[in-house]
């Protein structure tokens, strides 16, 4: 996504910058000690980089802006395998998932609370956490299909997959489990 976006900015990725794959949890050390300029990171990452007052925001959601928007950094991952065998639970993990996703949107500012104990986030900084654009599966529709299409395009395009795909070929379909 670095490339694509560096990129899309007019540059070139190969003489302009100098990318480095950064493990998540040396993102935020690598910008606060200076061995690196900025970071494109997931969240809290970025959150706690800017909570910490060692660094600046730049852009909330910068993929949204040169790849598609609305932009999900996250997705849902059930096996073929696993819907095929047990559809029934693949049907319930699925509903639990909207579930947490649909309180998530209605009410992030309560949900904000609980980062502190599944990340590296401190109860302090929890405020600054940006809202991550989520989407239950009972909601997707051909904008959501059209998202995720762009960003297994970029992939595709730089190369990290060997072959391009087809998202709405392997994308669960609602009929598949009974939702």
């Amino acid at each position: 996504m670095s490339r694509h976006m560096v990129r899309k900015a007019g540059l070139d990725p190969d003489r302009d910058v100098r990318l480095v794959e950064l493990a998540v949890g040396l993102q935020v050390p690598a910008v606060i000690s200076g061995s690196a300029d900025a970071t494109l990171s997931l969240e809290p990452a970025g959150s706690i980089a800017t909570a910490l007052g060692e660094a600046k925001r730049a852009v909330t959601n910068a993929c949204a802006s040169v790849i598609a928007d609305p932009f999900y950094s996250g997705v849902s991952v059930l096996t073929t395998k696993f819907v095929t065998e047990r559809p029934a639970v693949a049907r319930k993990i699925v509903m639990v998932l909207d579930e947490a996703t649909r309180l998530a949107e209605s009410d992030f500012a309560r949900f904000r609370k609980v980062l502190p104990k599944y990340t590296a986030i401190k109860a302090g900084q929890v405020d600054v956490v940006a809202q991550p654009y989520l989407r239950p599966f009972a909601d997707l529709g051909d904008t959501d299909l059209a998202s995720y299409q762009a960003l297994v395009d970029v992939f595709a395009a730089e190369g990290v997959l060997k072959n391009p795909i087809k998202v709405s070929d392997v994308i669960l379909r609602k009929g598949e489990i009974g939702l």
